[in-house]
């Protein structure tokens, strides 16, 4: 085997019974990994953002992390990152237990055009006991059209 990655939808308590989640302005997952080998975990969604609707119905596309708490072990490093072109860096760090509030939350800055807007993962240094446990709070922002360009200046 190698990886084995579960998601377990905390708010809105409803996530199965309604999976757009358009009545939920808050939204909270925790993820749990755990390995049987010492296989790497190349990038892999987490949270498919198209999937997911704001409060008022529109398609996500940008998430605002609010929360992030995080139990890591057996792994010299994990990387946790919204998917763009180049993916932004939200968390790199290895064997720890951490909380982190964001005020105000970690916005996810990219465009339409520059990638998904997609939580990913990747780990390294993997032992055949490697975990990992996020619990992430965030608010959905849908999504940054592109700026337009004139004369190679965006406006």
């Amino acid at each position: 085997m190698a990886w084995t990655i579960t998601p377990r939808w905390i708010s809105p308590a409803n996530r199965n019974a309604n999976p757009d989640g358009s009545d939920s302005r808050r939204w909270r997952v925790q993820i749990v990994g755990t390995s049987d080998s010492t296989a790497e975990l190349s990038l892999q969604q987490l949270i498919d953002v198209s999937e997911l609707r704001t409060a008022r119905g529109e398609a996500g596309g940008r998430l605002a992390i609010t929360f992030l708490q995080y139990d890591i072990s057996g792994l010299t490093n994990l990387s946790l990152r919204f998917d763009r072109s180049p993916d932004e860096v939200i968390l790199n760090a290895g064997a720890i237990v951490n909380a982190i509030k964001y005020d105000p939350p970690l916005s996810d800055t990219g465009t339409s055009d520059d990638g998904t807007g997609d939580l990913l993962v990747s780990t390294s240094g993997a032992t055949s006991s490697g975990r990992f446990l996020l619990d992430i709070e965030f608010r959905l922002k849908p999504a940054r059209a592109p700026a337009a360009i004139v004369d190679g200046t965006a406006l």
